[in-house]
């Protein structure tokens, strides 16, 4: 272990990065899976915006309506793109935590060093 490594400013700025990463971390997953289950529903509202644009009422009513039941079918999409984005911060929290306990309890260890 370098001199710099075992002062005490050294590891307490590394912990405090590493920490701010882990409150950061997201899953790449997650992201798509949220992004998927919007998207539709999304989609349908511009066609709906163009269909009113265009003087269609009938088509500008059912594609809202579409809108709202492709909200409510994504809504466990996005709900899951949620939950795995959290596991991967607190994974990454206890990971960090993890380290920082064993490296109290036995300095040779050295620093954590996240996978991001």
């Amino acid at each position: 272990m370098s001199k710099n490594e075992s002062s005490p400013s050294y590891s307490s700025i590394t912990f405090e990065q590493e920490f701010k990463k882990a409150l950061n971390a997201t899953s790449f997953t997650g992201g798509i899976c949220k992004l998927t289950g919007a998207m539709s529903s999304l989609l349908a509202i511009v066609f709906a915006v163009i269909a009113a644009g265009q003087g269609y009422g009938e088509v500008f009513l059912a594609s809202l309506a579409i809108a709202a039941v492709l909200l409510v079918a994504g809504a466990p999409l996005i709900a899951f793109g949620t939950i795995t984005n959290e596991q991967r911060k607190q994974t990454a929290l206890l990971a960090l935590q993890t380290w920082e306990t064993q490296r109290i309890n036995s300095p040779d260890i050295g620093q954590y060093l996240s996978r991001n």
